[in-house]
């Protein structure tokens, strides 16, 4: 029994290492049922291949590792894919011939049937494939290989049984669940750098969209991306014409006095040094043709497994909020200037009124000094 493990484990490891190059036709971005058809035509050359270096136990009496792979086919790739490798291996086995002909293509069958059941209940409904369900794949696939051995003729079924039913029911599952473990791994990868390749579109999609200008740039203030927005308000055309350059040398390198400004004293290069998120709202930004831009920007440091790596830098054009802040200064300077000279002009008519007053109470005294009744009324007087 050990020597016939042996030579099972022997064949089975080549269909080990033949399953690791699904994993390079799961990474092209193909159509789904051309990569259906490609990894029934792997899966299929593999049962092949085994089927080419079987344990022999008489005239066309063979077994191999074709069961795993059709099964494995179809639980992991769907019915397309294992009509494909499942029809391989029938017309392969079909042609060998032999006394063993009947059950090596139910067994065919069974494995590629038994693949698309776990398919369809794990695989199509997002189930995790742990290691007890790809366990179960296995024994249930060998069981009933084991179970179809009774096709065989004569006592040749009662004797194939005794001498490969327990070694089939070893090797087999666990080689189903060493090629399963490989092949969900791939899944595994394969869903992550999808996740992280549509992460990244929907990132870039969100920054070519945004109305705000947005670039980042490395410990080195070197440029790695801008967006649209970006280079339309810097007066560039493409992001080439700014990516691996200095862009503190570039746009951020004087005041709006034409001042320099030294790198080491920008306010995006000491926060990102900092390891600090920063918020300015009143400096300027020099376009390709020399012109400056009021802007507003946050800065916010990037970081990869604890370290900062960089900044990425959010700004906006606030030329037309200054010139409405100015406008707004003008308006209200004009209405101090009015105020002032209302105020003047109510102190000057006050006075004259009040003089006005002053001068009627004189007439009024001088007439009852002369014996005359007073010319004018003065209502504070009549009152109680």
């Amino acid at each position: 029994m050990v020597s016939y493990i042996i030579e099972l484990t022997y064949n089975l490891s080549l269909l080990v290492a033949l399953s690791v190059i699904s994993g390079f036709i799961r990474q092209r971005r193909g159509h789904k049922a051309l990569d259906a058809i490609l990894q029934g035509l792997l899966f299929g050359g593999a049962a092949v291949i085994g089927m080419m270096r079987p344990v022999i136990l008489g005239p066309g009496l063979i077994f191999d590792g074709r069961s795993v792979m059709i099964s494995l086919c179809g639980l992991f790739f769907g019915p397309a894919a294992v009509a494909v490798a499942g029809g391989m291996a029938l017309l392969y086995r079909i042609i060998l011939g032999g006394q063993g002909a009947t059950m090596g293509v139910l067994v065919i069958v069974s494995s590629a049937l038994v693949g698309l059941l776990f398919h369809r209940r794990w695989v199509r409904t997002g189930t995790d494939l742990s290691m007890p369900r790809l366990l179960s794949l296995g024994l249930l696939v060998h069981v009933v290989m084991v179970l179809l051995m009774f096709t065989l003729p004569g006592s040749a079924s009662i004797e194939t049984i005794k001498r490969l039913g327990l070694p089939i029911l070893l090797a087999y599952p666990l080689a189903t669940l060493l090629i399963g473990k490989v092949l969900s791994g791939q899944e595994a990868e394969l869903r992550a750098t999808e996740a992280m390749r549509e992460s990244e579109e929907r990132l870039r999609l969100i920054m070519a969209s945004s109305s705000y200008a947005i670039y980042g740039i490395d410990t080195g203030d070197q440029c790695t991306f801008a967006n649209e927005s970006c280079l339309k308000m810097l007066g560039y055309s493409h992001v080439g014409e700014l990516l691996g350059r200095n862009i503190h040398d570039l746009i951020h390198f004087q005041t709006l006095d034409k001042l320099p400004i030294p790198n080491e004293e920008c306010q995006i290069y000491r926060a990102f040094q900092k390891g600090q998120s920063l918020t300015v709202v009143d400096e300027y930004f020099w376009r390709k043709d020399g012109s400056g831009i009021p802007v507003e920007y946050s800065t916010s440091p990037i970081r990869k497994d604890g370290q900062i790596v960089g900044a990425v830098v959010i700004w906006s054009d606030i030329t037309v909020r200054k010139q409405a802040e100015q406008e707004l200064q003008k308006q209200t300077e004009g209405l101090r200037a009015s105020n002032s000279r209302l105020s003047a002009f109510n102190r000057v008519a006050v006075d004259r009124e009040l003089r006005m007053i002053e001068m009627k109470r004189e007439v009024d005294e001088l007439c009852v000094k002369i014996g005359e009744p007073p010319r004018y009324r003065h209502p504070e007087d009549e009152m109680p």
